[in-house]
């Protein structure tokens, strides 16, 4: 089961490379997840000393 409301999924075009006429294109998916409110404050507690 997947949480779609909490990432965004992009894809993106890489490189297109031509060999022997034939194009060939590319593409990468990019996801991107969205952190909670309180990620850095749990993210502190767990690991107190971050430098």
């Amino acid at each position: 089961m997947e949480n779609d409301n909490n990432k965004k999924v992009s894809k993106e075009k890489q490189y297109v490379e031509k060999k022997n006429g034939d194009t060939k294109t590319f593409i990468s998916e990019v996801q991107e997840f969205n952190k909670p409110e309180d990620y850095d404050e749990a993210f502190k507690e767990y690991y107190p000393e971050q430098s």
